[in-house]
């Protein structure tokens, strides 16, 4: 069985950069308390300083409530967890092998 690219970020309450070799992803995200607060995925940008927002449908790929995204489709590159609100949330980031994608 082939190796996963999985990212788990548990109780993260600032940004949390972190690498994908880049594939189809599903993210989830959970936080004991929303509230005003958020998770959202960002990817370093073309100029190679500026982190953005990696989009799913034209909308942002964050969360306000617990739950699940995917398919997300991810080049290789630097991303980072984004945490807003003053929350802590447990994020997770995982590749969907090759055998299960349709």
């Amino acid at each position: 069985m082939a190796q996963t690219d999985t990212i788990k970020l548990a109780g993260i309450s600032a940004d949390t950069p972190f690498s994908l070799r880049g594939g189809i992803y599903l993210a989830a995200a959970r936080s004991a308390a929303w509230g005003a607060g958020s998770a959202a995925l960002q990817v370093l940008g073309a100029d190679g300083a500026t982190f953005v927002p990696v989009k799913l449908n034209g909308a942002a790929v964050s969360f306000n409530a617990d739950g699940t995204l995917s398919p997300l489709y991810l080049p290789p590159g630097q991303y980072k967890a984004v945490i807003t609100g003053g929350i802590t949330a447990d994020f997770l980031i995982s590749a969907i092998p090759p055998s299960v994608v349709l």
